[in-house]
């Protein structure tokens, strides 16, 4: 497996396109049409793992040109654990 990202690879090596990509999908209609977008695959009956795949998609596509960024990590709660007081 690479040790680089797909994403890593893209603004290694596609420069004129990383600062299009910024610029693109930082526009108010791409943003717009991508929120419709996924509201129209709700209405269509998708699942919530579909609606999820689609949400993270749009996510490292609105992305794709930003350095990365570590993601938060949070913690895995059981049912039967007391809240922290």
């Amino acid at each position: 497996m690479n040790a680089i990202s797909p994403k890593q690879d893209f603004q290694n090596f596609q420069g004129v396109l990383v600062d299009d990509a910024r610029k693109q999908t930082a526009q108010a209609w791409f943003l717009v049409s991508a929120n419709f977008a996924l509201a129209q695959l709700a209405w269509n009956g998708a699942s919530s793992d579909e609606l999820n795949g689609a949400r993270k998609f749009l996510t490292i596509l609105v992305n794709i040109g930003e350095p990365p960024v570590e993601l938060p990590v949070f913690p895995k709660k059981q049912l039967d654990e007391e809240p922290p007081q």
